[in-house]
């Protein structure tokens, strides 16, 4: 809101303004971080990088170059879009450990899918806070590991998972893959992850945190 008084204009903060001031105060430091996008990679076209790469390198078997600066400025581009949000990087989609140590010193959480996956940031310097144990499907034996490693943050789908994160992973947190409609998507996972109705229900709910808490009473009478 702007209010003149005096011969000039008074700026009348609000607590929306407020917040909006975070935001943006947020999104200039992400700014900053973002360097110049080369104009190549705007066209869609072969980075310099590469292209003196592969002219260096002649490969004759089907081969993935990666330029780490275009990774770079992708996450710090998207991190500048979502400056309030934790930005995670799915493993699976290229556990290359240079990929993985040019992300980390950038503040990247990292979402895992196995033991491996976790070993391999741990052991690239990953802080164990910035991971999460995405897969929803897990043993229990790699639930114990994970949560002896550090990692606090796991997925589930359904009750038999939560059960097993309740005994193995006592205080971790928690969230729910809810089951949606992936229609149009390039990657539906909708047959692959995601809870049903009757899991994400008040009811159902209320009845799997009395089951849980009788699971963390039982464990700690064995203690």
């Amino acid at each position: 809101m702007i209010a003149a008084g005096g011969g000039r204009a008074v700026r009348l903060r609000t607590r929306k303004s407020a917040v909006s001031d975070r935001v943006q105060q947020a999104r200039r430091r992400a700014v900053a971080l973002v360097p110049p996008q080369p104009p190549a990679v705007a066209q869609g076209e072969v980075t310099a990088k590469i292209a003196r790469y592969l002219a260096e390198n002649p490969l004759t078997d089907p081969t993935l170059v990666i330029d780490l600066d275009v990774v770079e400025h992708a996450y710090l581009s998207l991190k500048r879009a979502l400056p309030l949000a934790k930005i995670y990087y799915a493993i699976k989609a290229n556990p290359s450990p240079e990929l993985i140590e040019r992300l980390a010193p950038l503040g990247c959480h990292f979402d895992t899918a196995s033991r491996g996956e976790i070993d391999l940031c741990l052991s690239r310097g990953v802080s164990p806070e910035r991971i999460g144990y995405g897969n929803t499907i897990k043993k229990q034996a790699d639930i114990a590991h994970a949560f002896s490693k550090g990692v606090r943050l796991f997925a589930f789908d359904s009750q038999v998972e939560l059960e097993k994160l309740a005994e193995s992973a006592p205080g971790a947190q928690v969230f729910c893959r809810v089951l949606v409609d992936c229609a149009g998507a390039d990657w539906p996972l909708s047959k692959k992850f995601g809870c049903t109705p009757r899991l994400r229900s008040e009811e159902h709910t209320s009845e799997l945190q009395s089951r849980l808490h009788l699971v963390c009473r039982l464990l700690l009478e064995k203690k």
